[in-house]
């Protein structure tokens, strides 16, 4: 404390008076520079003057007119925003002019008023801080900015020395109840002594996602495929050349709106035999023939065969390895070369509950090779699960990519997306069953939870771009399968080859007789 107070005294502070607390107000014949400091935080932030910006005009009609100015100046500012607001409807864009004009309001609101005047109470009440031992004083986060997203507000936070973002991240849910929203937080670290926490007041992905545009035919595009959008409202990307994609969910969660919006997205290069698509369906095609046109190799009823495309894929890219070897690092797609996308759908059913194991280790096998080489040569691994434990997904943390959709325990948000992830914000087990194709991702910059949702792509769509986009030169696999309990066909019969046993031949040639030493009789 005598450092304290001879650095007051340096300072011209004799008179400030100290407690247990820290600084208190200090007497009146002392200068104080509050109102200059008010007047240079005003100067700094004028977006504070925003209410009263209003009486400006309305000052100058009074002066101007009296009254009647102040009445025509409000009657005519009513008059062109009525008149602006209906030309906005008639475009369809009537929602975004009222939007757009009570956004300042709204951010006015968050940035002085809920996260300005309440939010030093909040982080007290949360106990989100840490005393300065020197003054005695509790150091909050301050808030440095505050931006509107479609679904909440993003806050840039400032963090006290002593105090690390994983402070934050372990108290989101206590901070989500004192703000008011039932949703869990976000929290990203953005620099040293910085983070962003994103706070969900509503639901921006509960209407359906409508099929995206079909991109453009260039191959730059497949390592940002788009295929839904995020809670942010801007569109979800996700890297098929040059990585592979695991997606984990309970039945009815959605995966098949994943799988058809990257076959959506895949479509204009598959008819220009810039891609191939390998497909297995354990489940017989109950998923995949409906588009079965768009695939150069299907399998969907016997595992044996399924078995035997996953191995024709791992020997296919060992032989690509050897042939563009000391050529390139990493194979650019073209019809020569295709990317091929290797889709496994219903993992469990080839792996852990698969009736025969040495099928179930052929699988594994050439699974974890495709995972760990496929990606230089120019092969894709996209995987879907229900059960996403080591049992059925033995390579999981072998792919790049990961999707969690509606999971049953916050362990396997865990298991999908990596340790920390379920309290990082990605509560995958609390989405709801009414919005299938909603998940969550990790962020690439930041490795933090990002809310996503695939476009919702229906039966009909998924014929017309069988039909509209299958693979040119390439022979097509049959759409309907082959009626049971019918005996084959000739050709189909397996051709039987008799082997005709034969008896062994008698020698015509004499043994020549052994004769004796006679030396020896």
């Amino acid at each position: 404390m005598s450092l304290i107070k001879q650095a007051c005294e340096l300072n011209g502070w004799n008179r400030v008076q100290l407690g247990a607390s820290g600084f208190t107000q200090p007497p009146a014949e002392i200068p104080s520079w509050s109102a200059w400091r008010g007047v240079w935080f005003t100067a700094r932030h004028p977006s504070l003057l925003l209410p009263i910006t209003p009486a400006v005009p309305l000052s100058l009609a009074w002066l101007v007119g009296g009254v009647p100015g102040v009445v025509w100046l409000v009657v005519g500012v009513l008059v062109l925003l009525i008149g602006v607001g209906v030309t906005q409807a008639r475009r369809g864009q009537g929602r975004v002019f009222l939007a757009n004009l009570w956004r300042p309001w709204r951010w006015w609101v968050a940035r002085w008023f809920t996260y300005g005047y309440l939010w030093p109470r909040v982080a007290l009440r949360c106990r989100l801080g840490v005393q300065d031992h020197a003054t005695g004083q509790i150091l909050t986060p301050r808030v440095s900015g505050v931006c509107l997203t479609a679904s909440g507000e993003c806050i840039s936070l400032e963090l006290p020395v002593g105090l690390p973002p994983e402070e934050l991240t372990r108290k989101a849910g206590v901070l989500a109840h004192a703000l008011g929203t039932t949703r869990p937080l976000r929290v990203q670290v953005s620099t040293a002594r910085g983070a962003r926490v994103w706070v969900h007041r509503r639901n921006p992905l509960a209407a359906t996602v409508p099929p995206l545009p079909m991109p453009t035919l260039d191959v730059q595009l497949l390592k940002t495929l788009s295929i839904g959008k995020t809670e942010t409202g801007q569109p979800w990307s996700v890297p098929v050349w040059g990585s592979h994609i695991f997606c984990g969910g309970l039945t009815g969660s959605g995966k098949g709106s994943i799988l058809w919006s990257l076959l959506h997205g895949l479509a204009p290069f598959i008819r220009e035999g810039l891609v191939q698509i390998w497909a297995v369906d354990p489940k017989g095609g109950m998923e995949l023939e409906h588009g079965a046109g768009l695939f150069t190799r299907f399998e969907r009823d016997d595992p044996q065969a399924m078995a035997q495309l996953l191995e024709d894929a791992a020997t296919e890219m060992d032989t690509r390895c050897r042939s563009v070897r000391s050529t390139t690092r990493l194979v650019t797609p073209t019809p020569a070369m295709p990317l091929v996308v290797v889709i496994v759908d219903e993992l469990a059913s080839l792996t852990s509950l698969c009736m025969d194991r040495k099928i179930g280790i052929r699988v594994e096998r050439a699974l974890g090779l495709l995972a760990t080489k496929g990606r230089a040569p120019g092969f894709a691994l996209v995987a879907f699960t229900q059960e996403v434990s080591k049992e059925t997904a033995r390579w999981r943390d072998l792919f790049p990519t990961k999707i969690a959709l509606r999971l049953a325990k916050p362990v396997e948000v865990d298991m999908v997306l990596g340790d920390g992830a379920w309290q990082a914000g990605a509560q995958a087990d609390a989405i709801p069953r009414h919005t299938p194709g909603s998940g969550y991702v990790l962020d690439e910059t930041s490795n933090t939870p990002v809310g996503v949702r695939a476009s919702w792509i229906d039966d009909n769509t998924i014929t017309r771009l069988a039909a509209t986009y299958a693979p040119q030169h390439v022979q097509q696999l049959p759409l309907a399968l082959p009626e049971l309990n019918q005996p084959p066909t000739p050709h189909e019969q397996t051709p039987v080859i008799k082997i005709r046993q034969r008896s062994p031949r008698q020698s015509t040639r004499a043994r020549p007789q052994r004769v004796s030493n006679p030396a020896c009789l």
